[in-house]
């Protein structure tokens, strides 16, 4: 995966120049999944690369309860508290039976939220109508616990959804921006499937804040 972005960036490090004269190289220094949109990332030393980007990114949102509005750090800043993790083996598309999605946070007890396979039929009893940006369709309703403990924690009625991307659920892919990245899609990220930052900006930007 690493050395997949480092061949699309290859040229790009190649074309700049030290004070030297000698060409830069670019290599990929980390690689970060975020199971739940606006939660915590977590590392991957190696996982599958899809249509929709790394396994699990961002497949999982939390939304309003009452209309399905996605919902993030900018309303709620207590989700960067957040920490989803998943196992090694299921970022490389090995999917157990009784695995699942860990969540916790401080001061509440461990969530977890089994995984399902794509293929698996989806009771139309959990599936409710969402929206995030200019995007709405069907998700999956992950449960009243799951629901409860983001709740309690956030201190607001929320529920928490899982996208449907790869079900045969009607309108439940989304297309990413044409006038970008054409004939694309994407889960529950802000746009597209995969961002990559320099570290040079990282740090700038964590200097401003």
């Amino acid at each position: 995966m690493a050395g997949l972005i480092s061949r699309i960036f290859g040229s790009a490090g190649a074309s700049s120049a030290d004070e030297t004269g000698a060409p830069k190289s670019m290599h990929v220094k980390e690689v970060n999944i975020y199971p739940i949109k606006s939660c915590k990332g977590m590392p991957a030393t190696a996982a599958a690369c899809g249509g929709t980007g790394l396994p699990y990114d961002r497949q999982w949102m939390v939304v309003t309860a009452d209309t399905g509005k996605f919902l993030t750090q900018r309303q709620l800043p207590k989700l960067c508290l957040v920490a989803p993790m998943l196992t090694p083996e299921v970022l490389l598309d090995n999917l157990q039976p009784g695995a699942s999605l860990t969540v916790t946070a401080p001061g509440m007890p461990e969530l977890r939220v089994p995984l399902t396979d794509p293929t698996t039929p989806v009771p139309g009893s959990s599936i409710r109508s969402v929206n995030v940006w200019e995007w709405s369709g069907p998700a999956a309703d992950e449960g009243d616990e799951a629901a409860a403990w983001f709740s309690k924690f956030l201190d607001k009625e929320v529920r928490l959804v899982r996208s449907l991307h790869g079900t045969s659920i009607p309108n439940s892919k989304r297309q990413t921006d044409p006038e970008f990245a054409a004939g694309h899609e994407v889960q529950f990220a802000d746009g597209f499937p995969i961002l990559v930052a320099t570290e040079v900006c990282v740090q700038l930007r964590q200097r401003l804040l």
